[in-house]
């Protein structure tokens, strides 16, 4: 992650409405590709209870921008988070629109080699 972006994710959590909302903005005119480079941090974004809604549903957004490739790696992550029941159901229906934008090709074959994985048996994590 280069520093300035490093900032603006930072800049997220700012407990300054202004620089957080600043940070925001710019989260909205990053390209793709740059959104896409930091998918991870913005999962974590989403799914970060700050306490407002805020944060979570710009990194809903951006997330919808995120290459469908890497963000089906990363689907089982989000589906795990918003199938937690403390999460809001305006963050579940946020989680699934961004799940939306992977078709179903992309989706299967980016986690089937979870489902294939030694550690796993017949779909479910073994004990």
């Amino acid at each position: 992650m280069n520093v300035a972006s490093s900032a603006i994710f930072q800049r997220l959590y700012d407990t300054n409405d202004r620089t957080r909302d600043a940070a925001i903005a710019v989260l909205g005119l990053m390209e793709s590709e740059d959104l896409t480079v930091h998918a991870e941090a913005l999962v974590h974004a989403l799914s970060n209870d700050t306490g407002s809604l805020v944060v979570p549903l710009a990194a809903a957004k951006a997330l919808c921008r995120v290459d469908q490739r890497v963000l089906a790696k990363l689907a089982p992550t989000i589906a795990c988070w918003a199938s937690h029941p403390c999460v809001s159901e305006t963050m579940v229906n946020a989680a699934a629109e961004v799940l939306s934008n992977i078709t179903p090709a992309t989706l299967s074959s980016a986690i089937a080699p979870q489902l294939t994985h030694p550690d796993w048996r017949g779909g479910a994590r073994a004990a």
